[in-house]
Protein backbone atom coordinates (compact mmCIF):
# COMPACT_ATOMS: atom_id res chain seq x y z
CA UNK A 1 0.00 0.00 0.00
CA UNK A 2 1.52 3.42 -0.76
CA UNK A 3 2.24 5.49 2.16
CA UNK A 4 0.22 8.55 1.27
CA UNK A 5 -2.86 5.82 1.37
CA UNK A 6 -1.74 4.94 4.84
CA UNK A 7 -1.68 8.40 6.09
CA UNK A 8 -5.17 8.69 4.63
CA UNK A 9 -6.76 5.73 6.00
CA UNK A 10 -8.78 5.93 9.10
CA UNK A 11 -7.66 5.25 12.66
CA UNK A 12 -9.91 4.38 15.09
CA UNK A 13 -12.40 7.51 14.65
CA UNK A 14 -10.35 10.01 13.16
CA UNK A 15 -8.25 10.39 9.36
CA UNK A 16 -4.85 10.78 10.83
CA UNK A 17 -4.07 12.10 7.63
CA UNK A 18 -5.93 15.04 8.21
CA UNK A 19 -4.69 15.39 12.23
CA UNK A 20 -0.98 15.27 11.29
CA UNK A 21 -1.22 18.00 8.40
CA UNK A 22 -0.84 20.98 10.84
CA UNK A 23 -2.36 21.90 14.62
CA UNK A 24 -5.14 23.91 13.57
CA UNK A 25 -6.50 25.60 16.37
CA UNK A 26 -6.34 22.33 18.34
CA UNK A 27 -4.67 22.96 22.39
CA UNK A 28 -1.79 20.48 22.80
CA UNK A 29 0.13 19.57 26.27
CA UNK A 30 2.23 23.51 25.34
CA UNK A 31 -0.74 25.28 25.14
CA UNK A 32 -2.28 23.97 28.68
CA UNK A 33 0.86 23.14 30.66
CA UNK A 34 -0.06 25.98 32.79
CA UNK A 35 -2.79 24.33 34.02
CA UNK A 36 -0.85 21.21 35.49
CA UNK A 37 1.07 23.60 37.20
CA UNK A 38 -1.88 24.78 38.88
CA UNK A 39 -2.75 21.37 39.89
CA UNK A 40 0.39 20.91 41.39
CA UNK A 41 0.29 24.30 43.19
CA UNK A 42 -3.09 23.39 44.73
CA UNK A 43 -1.95 20.08 46.00
CA UNK A 44 1.38 21.59 47.38
CA UNK A 45 -0.57 23.42 49.70
CA UNK A 46 -2.54 20.38 50.96
CA UNK A 47 0.70 19.01 52.03
CA UNK A 48 1.66 17.37 48.53
CA UNK A 49 5.16 16.69 47.91
CA UNK A 50 5.83 17.17 43.56
CA UNK A 51 9.63 15.45 44.13
CA UNK A 52 7.96 12.11 45.54
CA UNK A 53 6.80 12.24 40.99
CA UNK A 54 10.03 10.53 39.53
CA UNK A 55 8.66 8.69 36.34
CA UNK A 56 5.93 10.37 33.94
CA UNK A 57 4.19 9.33 31.19
CA UNK A 58 3.06 11.52 28.06
CA UNK A 59 -0.43 9.50 26.65
CA UNK A 60 -0.84 10.87 22.53
CA UNK A 61 2.77 12.87 22.16
CA UNK A 62 1.61 14.74 18.88
CA UNK A 63 4.21 17.68 19.00
CA UNK A 64 7.89 18.30 20.22
CA UNK A 65 6.20 21.49 21.53
CA UNK A 66 4.21 19.07 23.88
CA UNK A 67 7.50 16.85 25.17
CA UNK A 68 9.25 20.05 25.69
CA UNK A 69 6.20 21.36 27.57
CA UNK A 70 6.58 18.41 29.70
CA UNK A 71 10.42 18.92 30.00
CA UNK A 72 9.99 22.02 31.50
CA UNK A 73 7.24 21.43 34.14
CA UNK A 74 8.96 18.58 35.19
CA UNK A 75 12.18 20.72 35.58
CA UNK A 76 9.95 23.64 37.67
CA UNK A 77 8.42 20.83 40.08
CA UNK A 78 10.95 18.54 40.37
CA UNK A 79 13.88 20.49 39.04
CA UNK A 80 17.29 18.22 40.63
CA UNK A 81 15.94 14.37 41.05
CA UNK A 82 16.89 11.67 38.53
CA UNK A 83 13.29 11.49 36.67
CA UNK A 84 12.09 9.04 33.47
CA UNK A 85 9.76 10.69 30.85
CA UNK A 86 7.98 7.50 28.61
CA UNK A 87 6.47 9.46 25.56
CA UNK A 88 4.05 7.13 23.36
CA UNK A 89 1.27 7.37 20.81
CA UNK A 90 -0.63 4.53 19.00
CA UNK A 91 0.67 6.38 15.70
CA UNK A 92 3.98 6.24 13.45
CA UNK A 93 3.04 9.41 12.10
CA UNK A 94 3.50 11.40 15.53
CA UNK A 95 6.79 9.78 15.89
CA UNK A 96 8.07 11.21 12.12
CA UNK A 97 6.74 14.77 13.09
CA UNK A 98 9.03 14.77 16.41
CA UNK A 99 11.93 13.17 14.91
CA UNK A 100 12.27 16.11 12.46
CA UNK A 101 13.19 18.24 15.27
CA UNK A 102 15.92 17.88 18.11
CA UNK A 103 15.04 17.67 21.67
CA UNK A 104 16.80 18.80 24.54
CA UNK A 105 16.96 16.73 27.58
CA UNK A 106 18.68 18.02 30.90
CA UNK A 107 20.89 15.05 32.26
CA UNK A 108 18.58 14.31 35.24
CA UNK A 109 15.96 13.06 32.76
CA UNK A 110 15.68 9.89 31.18
CA UNK A 111 13.65 10.41 27.75
CA UNK A 112 12.31 7.56 25.89
CA UNK A 113 9.78 7.22 23.17
CA UNK A 114 7.91 4.47 22.00
CA UNK A 115 4.79 3.32 19.90
CA UNK A 116 2.34 1.90 21.85
CA UNK A 117 -1.59 1.76 22.37
CA UNK A 118 -2.53 3.18 25.83
CA UNK A 119 -5.47 0.39 26.42
CA UNK A 120 -2.90 -1.74 26.79
CA UNK A 121 1.11 -1.02 27.52
CA UNK A 122 3.86 -2.90 27.83
CA UNK A 123 4.45 -1.35 31.16
CA UNK A 124 4.73 -2.92 34.64
CA UNK A 125 1.99 -2.19 37.14
CA UNK A 126 2.36 0.60 39.61
CA UNK A 127 5.36 2.26 37.44
CA UNK A 128 4.34 5.97 36.39
CA UNK A 129 3.20 8.34 39.01
CA UNK A 130 2.11 11.20 36.42
CA UNK A 131 0.22 10.56 33.50
CA UNK A 132 -0.32 13.41 31.06
CA UNK A 133 -3.08 13.00 28.26
CA UNK A 134 -4.15 14.89 25.34
CA UNK A 135 -7.56 14.63 24.04
CA UNK A 136 -7.12 10.47 24.27
CA UNK A 137 -10.40 10.35 24.95
CA UNK A 138 -12.24 12.46 22.61
CA UNK A 139 -10.62 10.25 19.91
CA UNK A 140 -11.33 6.66 20.83
CA UNK A 141 -14.66 4.79 20.36
CA UNK A 142 -16.51 4.64 23.97
CA UNK A 143 -16.35 1.00 24.25
CA UNK A 144 -12.57 1.15 24.90
CA UNK A 145 -12.72 4.33 27.43
CA UNK A 146 -13.40 1.57 30.70
CA UNK A 147 -10.07 -0.39 29.01
CA UNK A 148 -7.91 2.88 28.87
CA UNK A 149 -8.79 4.20 32.25
CA UNK A 150 -8.07 0.84 33.76
CA UNK A 151 -4.93 0.08 32.18
CA UNK A 152 -4.08 3.64 33.56
CA UNK A 153 -5.11 2.55 36.54
CA UNK A 154 -2.80 -0.67 36.68
CA UNK A 155 0.80 0.95 35.42
CA UNK A 156 -0.19 3.86 38.18
CA UNK A 157 1.35 3.78 41.36
CA UNK A 158 -1.11 4.51 44.56
CA UNK A 159 -0.47 8.25 44.53
CA UNK A 160 -0.28 9.14 41.41
CA UNK A 161 -1.79 11.91 39.25
CA UNK A 162 -3.50 11.19 35.97
CA UNK A 163 -4.55 14.71 34.27
CA UNK A 164 -5.58 14.48 30.75
CA UNK A 165 -7.09 17.21 28.98
CA UNK A 166 -10.73 16.83 26.80
CA UNK A 167 -13.66 18.26 25.51
CA UNK A 168 -16.57 17.73 28.22
CA UNK A 169 -20.19 18.55 27.35
CA UNK A 170 -22.42 18.87 30.64
CA UNK A 171 -25.00 16.35 28.67
CA UNK A 172 -25.10 14.47 25.53
CA UNK A 173 -27.90 15.21 24.61
CA UNK A 174 -28.86 17.04 21.32
CA UNK A 175 -25.35 17.64 20.74
CA UNK A 176 -25.41 16.37 17.00
CA UNK A 177 -28.37 18.68 16.47
CA UNK A 178 -26.42 21.37 17.55
CA UNK A 179 -23.06 20.35 15.65
CA UNK A 180 -25.39 20.23 12.64
CA UNK A 181 -27.08 23.92 12.99
CA UNK A 182 -22.92 24.89 13.46
CA UNK A 183 -22.24 23.34 10.11
CA UNK A 184 -24.92 25.08 8.23
CA UNK A 185 -23.62 28.47 9.50
CA UNK A 186 -20.20 28.03 8.69
CA UNK A 187 -21.10 27.14 5.33
CA UNK A 188 -18.93 29.04 2.37
CA UNK A 189 -16.33 29.23 4.61
CA UNK A 190 -13.06 26.92 3.03
CA UNK A 191 -11.46 27.52 6.63
CA UNK A 192 -14.48 27.04 8.79
CA UNK A 193 -15.83 24.17 6.61
CA UNK A 194 -12.15 22.44 6.86
CA UNK A 195 -11.65 23.05 10.81
CA UNK A 196 -15.70 21.69 11.14
CA UNK A 197 -14.95 18.77 9.35
CA UNK A 198 -12.04 17.61 10.58
CA UNK A 199 -13.24 17.83 14.58
CA UNK A 200 -17.17 18.25 14.46
CA UNK A 201 -17.84 14.92 12.91
CA UNK A 202 -14.63 13.01 14.05
CA UNK A 203 -14.37 14.12 17.45
CA UNK A 204 -15.81 12.21 20.31
CA UNK A 205 -17.79 14.55 22.60
CA UNK A 206 -17.76 13.50 25.93
CA UNK A 207 -20.42 14.50 28.42
CA UNK A 208 -19.71 14.81 31.95
CA UNK A 209 -21.73 11.77 33.13
CA UNK A 210 -20.19 9.58 31.50
CA UNK A 211 -16.27 10.20 32.20
CA UNK A 212 -17.42 10.08 35.66
CA UNK A 213 -19.04 6.86 35.62
CA UNK A 214 -16.02 5.50 33.47
CA UNK A 215 -13.45 6.95 36.42
CA UNK A 216 -15.64 5.42 38.92
CA UNK A 217 -15.60 2.01 37.72
CA UNK A 218 -12.00 1.98 37.30
CA UNK A 219 -11.16 3.36 40.28
CA UNK A 220 -10.13 6.28 40.51
CA UNK A 221 -11.99 9.51 41.87
CA UNK A 222 -12.67 12.65 39.14
CA UNK A 223 -12.10 16.22 39.57
CA UNK A 224 -11.38 19.36 37.06
CA UNK A 225 -9.29 21.70 36.31
CA UNK A 226 -11.45 24.03 34.42
CA UNK A 227 -9.65 26.48 31.25
CA UNK A 228 -11.13 28.88 29.58
CA UNK A 229 -10.99 27.34 26.53
CA UNK A 230 -14.13 26.86 24.82
CA UNK A 231 -14.46 24.11 21.87
CA UNK A 232 -15.71 26.19 18.66
CA UNK A 233 -19.05 27.70 18.94
CA UNK A 234 -20.92 24.75 21.20
CA UNK A 235 -20.52 27.10 24.39
CA UNK A 236 -21.41 24.60 26.08
CA UNK A 237 -18.24 22.69 25.90
CA UNK A 238 -14.95 23.82 27.50
CA UNK A 239 -11.99 21.82 27.06
CA UNK A 240 -10.86 20.93 30.90
CA UNK A 241 -8.39 19.01 32.50
CA UNK A 242 -9.67 16.32 33.76
CA UNK A 243 -7.80 14.92 37.15
CA UNK A 244 -7.75 11.20 38.19
CA UNK A 245 -6.29 9.70 41.24
CA UNK A 246 -7.05 6.51 42.33
CA UNK A 247 -9.63 6.29 44.92
CA UNK A 248 -8.78 5.81 48.41
CA UNK A 249 -10.39 2.58 50.75
CA UNK A 250 -13.38 4.34 52.61
CA UNK A 251 -13.10 3.19 56.60
CA UNK A 252 -15.48 1.23 58.06
CA UNK A 253 -17.80 3.28 60.49
CA UNK A 254 -17.85 0.66 62.76
CA UNK A 255 -14.08 -0.02 63.00
CA UNK A 256 -12.02 0.13 65.98
CA UNK A 257 -8.14 1.00 65.73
Amino acid sequence: MPEAAKMDSPVGIFDKGKYYQDRLDRITIFDSIDLDLKLIEAKKEKGFDPTTLKAFLIGGCYSKDSIEAMIEFIGQINPNTKTRLIATDINQEAFDLIKTYPIEVPENIDLRMFRGDLTQLALPSGAIDYVRMDYVENFIPLHQQEALLEEIHRITSENAIVASMMDVVPAARNIIEKIRRILQKAKGSKIDLRKYAQFGINMLFISEEFIRNASKKAGFDLSFVDSEHHYFDLDSTRSRLAVFEKAKPKKDAHSTN
